[in-house]
């Protein structure tokens, strides 16, 4: 073997070398799961569907995944068919992912067609922008590791006097880490079952 051809071997080890680390490093980069922005709230009623959710990005056409957290839990996809300049609820809604959020993630509305699954008319249901995992029914609900980490988040849904509660723990609800809530209100009273871990702030 010439002096050469050695080069070139060398050469040629060495650029692959690095494109497999480029390539790890790209694939480790890319942006994961953030409960702020990738989670929000959906329902149908009489009048249309409406979305809200932390994300001004999303396009005509996207689909997301969606929980009905109550129960019995399920789930299914919508797909985005427009923009809306109002909100969803009846009142006031919030939305709270368990650290601080920043100006950039004002509330977006959307409207939306049902794909796949059932959603019942006036039932607030989660839905999940960037998660392309898999969910599973378990003992504690629908499961899904959200952030890709190795741990189950579940789903639930409860209410207070005047609206419904809805949370995503990490862990089984009420017992782990609480990650996300969101509150839709109603216009009409109901019976409160919601626990103080379900609605603190």
């Amino acid at each position: 073997m010439t002096h050469r051809s050695i080069c070139l071997i060398c050469l040629a080890l060495c650029l692959n070398l690095a494109a497999q680390e480029y390539e790890g490093k790209r694939v480790c980069h890319r942006p994961g799961f953030d409960y702020s922005r990738d989670v929000g709230i959906a329902v149908t009623k009489p009048g249309g569907s409406c979305l809200e959710i932390r994300n001004p990005n999303l396009r005509v056409g996207r689909r997301l995944p969606f929980v009905v957290a109550g129960g019995p839990q399920t789930s299914g996809e919508i797909e985005i068919t427009g923009k809306l300049d109002r909100a969803c609820g009846n009142g006031p809604q919030k939305q709270t992912p368990n650290r601080e959020t920043h100006d950039r993630d004002a509330i977006a509305h959307y409207k939306f067609k049902i794909v796949r699954g059932t959603l019942p008319k006036s039932v607030p249901a989660l839905a999940l922008a960037n998660f392309r995992g898999v969910m599973t029914a378990q003992r504690e609900g629908i499961g899904a590791d959200l952030d890709h980490n190795g741990r189950m988040e579940f789903f639930r849904s409860c209410t207070s006097s005047e609206g419904v509660h809805i949370t995503i723990w990490t862990g089984k609800p009420l017992e782990g880490t609480r990650r996300w809530h969101g509150y839709y209100a109603l216009s009409y009273d109901v019976d409160a079952d919601c626990t103080e871990a379900d609605t603190r702030q």
